[in-house]
């Protein structure tokens, strides 16, 4: 299996080793998530709510989706909500940063955060970036 191999080679299969799960409820993290679980490996999600704002309702849903597939699939489920309206992508980001770094903290030694991507996130960036200047 490559995720297997890739963590192997990467020294990150220890027995401590705890992988935190970016979930958004995409299929990227949503894949990942299933993939290390069904290694058998040591794993949880966090999610992370951008709180009220024109999409709060989409938002609500994609936190109710992962909430239940954990639930269903007996996975350590956390998620912190934005109190506050997040008015642009760097605010996101920065929000979602911030929970993740607090989480991967309190899950202590041995805690690895993994996130989901693929090839044309990178293609994505690169045309954000170009667009806005």
């Amino acid at each position: 299996h490559q995720v297997f191999a890739a963590l192997k080679a990467k020294n990150l299969l220890r027995p401590d080793s705890h992988f935190l799960v970016g979930l958004s409820g995409g299929l990227d993290s949503v894949a990942l998530l299933i993939c290390l679980d069904k290694l058998g490996l040591k794993v949880s999600a966090h999610h992370c709510h951008h709180g009220p704002g024109d999409h709060e309702e989409f938002r609500d849903q994609s936190y109710q989706f992962c909430r239940s597939m954990c639930l269903a699939k007996g996975i350590p489920f956390s998620f912190e909500k934005s109190q506050k309206q997040l008015l642009s992508e760097e605010e996101m980001r920065n929000f979602r940063r911030g929970s993740l770094l607090t989480r991967i903290k309190e899950l202590g030694e041995g805690a690895i955060l993994v996130l989901g991507h693929h090839l044309d996130d990178q293609l994505e960036t690169q045309l954000m970036r170009l667009i806005r200047g």
